[in-house]
This record gives C-alpha cells, structure tokens and sequence, in this order.
C-alpha cells in the first residue's frame, strides 16, 4: 500500500470539518462565534495596524484554492511547533468564517498535533479575490507553489490568462493538468500548464488551432491518459513553430500532418520519445517533402542551434 504524500486542500478542509462537527461549530452558531472574536480582536488585537489573535486552528477553513498539503512537512511543525520559529499565517475573515491564506502547513500541523491554539494575523479589509492574489504573490521558497497550485488559486482568481487557458482546454475536450472533473470523457492532458497560460495570454488562436489539430491527429490514443505525451510542452513548442514556418500555408501544413502522421502508433513509434529538436526535425521534414515547391523549406532546428532537451 502506497503511503500518501499529499492531501488536497479539500481533504484537508474535510478532515478539519469532522472535527467543527463534533464540537458543534457550524452554520449559525460558527458564524455567530467568529463575528464575536472578530469583533473583539477589532478592540483589544490591534497591534500598529495588524489584528493578531490567538483561536483553535480547528475554527479555520481551508479553501480549494489552496495548494496541496506535503503531510511529512505539516506533521513536522505540528510535532515540533515552535511559536518563534514560524511566522504567523494570515486569515481572512470573509462571509462568517475564518479562511486560510497563509500558512496551511503550520494550521494543518498544528490541528494534527492537536495544538489548543495559534496565533494568527487576521485580514478583514480585502476581498477574497484581493487575499487570492495575495498567495499567488507568494514566491520565496517556502511558499514555492508548482504550476498546478498557480493554476487552481488564479482561476479562483479570474486572471483571465487562466480562464481563457481553461476555457480553449474544454472547447477541444481537452483537461489541464490538476483539474479533474472539469471535462467530460477528456481525449487527453495538457500537461504544462506554463505553456498553456503562456500562449494563451499572447496567441490564443494559436493555442486552439494546436489543440484542435493534435485531435485531429489522434496522437493520445493511450487507455491511460495520464500516460500520453501527445499535449506536452515538446509537442506545443513543435507545433507551435510550425505554423510560424508557414503563416501562409497553414491548410498545407495541417493538411500533409493528417495525411502522412496520422494516429496514437505514428505518434509512439516516431514522435513520443524524440527530444524537441529532434520531434521539430522529423516534422518539418515530412511537410517540406511534401509541401509545393514554391514554398521556402525552413530550416531544421539543428542547423540554426544546439540541441535543447525539452523543459
């Protein structure tokens, strides 16, 4: 049996819930509990202008937004919670309950090791939005956040680099790395999310007609999607220089690729392995052998720079 690594930010917030529920801190009578110590650190917590206040990490909420949980680390500072070593997270105090924007290590931790109480920083003048943007602006290395936790918190968000990434993604049944059950029956995974929000933001239309025709080529026909390669970051890079090499014969181009590169075994037997010099070599060979003569060939990867092994 495999021994868990991660938690979700809603396995978190559902095991912390169980224990709201035992001790009765729910609904009205939550919401009635919190606005009196809110209400009560607004006089006797200001410190300069921070409200700081000391309240059982059990009172606090993890949003989805959150990014996953590492359980050996949580379980370290729960275990050896030291109050001067660890900054004080930040709550946010937002529709009657109190909502972690920092912190969910030392929160997690310390309800684990079954800690009375924390002291905390408590936010009560921003929005939700507002506190979001606040966690994506993390970037030292203990809030270190992978793509997949970027992408969570600023769809939460709406940056709209995002939502259109997620929006272009579900147009061509495709999933994002991270977001389960936001497509129905996916035909496969885009799996750099940096790629995605990246041309998204700059080319969109690009972005479609790259995920429009990697289906038309059938190139993910693996069982398990999580196993296909054919919506990487080396497949999104070739492609996308591909049509840069041919602005003008776009229809060629897709055309000669569906005609002679075609299916889930083309893919695997030719393009799966390759490095992404490599994948761009054997492509653009394919469409120049076959392309009209009138039409400048580009030249090859190799020629123009050293071998990049894909990022």
């Amino acid at each position: 049996m495999n021994k868990r690594v991660f938690l979700t930010p809603l396995e978190v917030e559902a095991e912390m819930q169980k224990q709201r529920a035992k001790v009765d801190f729910a609904g009205k009578t939550e919401e009635a509990a919190v606005k009196t110590m809110i209400d009560t650190a607004k006089q006797n917590g200001k410190f300069g202008d921070k409200i700081l206040m000391v309240l059982s990490p059990v009172y606090i909420h993890i949003p989805s937004w959150q990014r996953k949980l590492t359980i050996s680390r949580a379980l370290s500072i729960g275990n050896n919670y030291n109050k001067y070593k660890w900054e004080v997270p930040k709550i946010l105090y937002c529709n009657g309950k109190l909502w972690c924007v920092d912190g969910m290590h030392r929160i997690y931790g310390a309800f684990r090791g079954k800690l009375e109480a924390v002291s905390v920083e408590i936010m009560t003048d921003i929005s939700e939005k507002e506190a979001i943007n606040l966690f994506l602006s993390q970037t030292d290395d203990r809030s270190h956040m992978s793509p997949v936790d970027t992408y969570h918190a600023a769809v939460a968000a709406g940056k709209p680099e995002y939502l259109k990434l997620r929006s272009i993604c579900a147009k061509n049944n495709v999933q994002i790395k991270g977001d389960v059950g936001t497509v129905k029956n996916p035909v496969g995974i885009l799996t750099s999310i940096s790629d995605g929000v990246s041309m998204a933001r700059s080319n969109p239309e690009l972005l479609n007609k790259i995920l429009r025709l990697i289906n038309k080529l059938q190139w993910n026909g693996y069982e398990n999607l999580s196993e296909g390669k054919a919506y990487s970051a080396k497949v999104l890079r070739v492609l996308k220089k591909l049509y840069s090499y041919y602005p003008d014969n776009e229809k060629d181009m897709e055309k000669i690729l569906l005609t002679y590169c075609r299916g889930a075994k083309y893919f695997r037997d030719n393009l799966a392995e390759p490095w992404q010099d490599s994948l761009f070599d054997h492509l653009s060979g394919v469409v120049a052998q076959h392309m009209d003569s009138s039409v400048v060939v580009p030249i090859t990867v190799k020629q123009s720079r050293g071998r990049i092994k894909e990022g």
